[in-house]
């Protein structure tokens, strides 16, 4: 039960993200195709400028799921949410990082563990999900390791993620506003 929890936050973390923050920015747009570099820039300058942004944290939940985020704002558009699921030791957890330009989420990166530590599973499954979007929320990129080991996507798992950061993007406009 417990890995099947992590499983549904880190695709839903992410799907949410794309799907519902197709905002405006000053900063110019990325390029449709842009490569990994262009990516990991972005990504560097928006968590440089993080205490600059103005932050809001909540809560998100589902009928059996519920995340602590925090999201950062730049002039009212969200740049950054980092959202926080589970427990470590007892049901698996994840920390998903979700980030925006002009256009809506163009990239996300969820690391946890899917199940519990115990003396039946002394080892839960770490897991490592990164998805580069374009503009048009197509993945353009995509990796993910289970025990360090790379495995394919799951079939849905980046839609699920983008569904999912469209959550969480309106559940962080909600707790911005007054």
């Amino acid at each position: 039960m417990a890995a099947m929890k992590f499983v549904r936050i880190a695709p839903i973390a992410a799907a949410v993200l794309l799907a519902a923050c197709a905002t405006q920015s000053r900063e110019p747009a990325q390029p449709q195709t842009a490569g990994p570099e262009a990516v990991r820039a972005e990504v560097s300058a928006i968590t440089a400028r993080l205490p600059q942004l103005h932050e809001v944290a909540g809560h998100w939940q589902s009928e059996d799921t519920a995340s602590i985020y925090h999201a950062y704002f730049d002039h009212g558009r969200v740049r950054y949410i980092m959202e926080t699921a589970g427990g470590e030791r007892t049901q698996g957890y994840a920390v998903n990082k979700y980030y925006y330009d002009a256009r809506g989420l163009f990239y996300f990166h969820g690391q946890g563990s899917a199940g519990s530590e115990d003396v039946v599973n002394p080892h839960p499954a770490q897991i490592d999900v990164q998805i580069a979007f374009d503009g048009t929320g197509r993945v353009t990129r995509a990796a993910k390791t289970l025990n360090g080991r790379k495995v394919a996507l799951a079939p849905g798992e980046a839609a699920a993620i983008r569904a999912h950061a469209g959550e969480l993007h309106r559940q962080a406009q909600a707790d911005l506003a007054p």
